[in-house]
């Protein structure tokens, strides 16, 4: 097997949940969460087990990064910024540094 370790349930699980609550109708409505833990806790064959665990761990890694990219375009794109930091802090995340630094 390549690539990252599998990540366990319980840690997809705690990460889906995590971001469920944020969403405006995941907070409100606890159908989303009941679902969620109606199919985390429901048996799997000992020959899916693993297919459905990789695809817990997949769409964790999927929300997480939803919201990274989220949070990047609002600091990056928003007007948290002026232009002279926006280009000061591209230069730093490829090792550059502006004159006068």
């Amino acid at each position: 097997r390549h690539g990252p370790p599998m990540a366990t349930p319980a840690k997809s699980l705690r990460t889906i949940l995590r971001y469920l609550k944020k969403l405006p109708s995941g907070s409100q409505d606890p159908t989303y969460h009941a679902e969620v833990m109606r199919q985390f806790r429901t048996p799997s064959p000992p020959e899916m087990a693993e297919r459905h665990t990789q695809q817990a761990a997949d769409y964790a890694r999927l929300i997480t990064a939803v919201h990274e990219q989220k949070l990047l375009r609002a600091d990056w794109a928003g007007e948290k910024m002026t232009q002279e930091e926006r280009i000061r802090k591209t230069g730093e995340l490829v090792g550059f540094k502006l004159p006068g630094e």
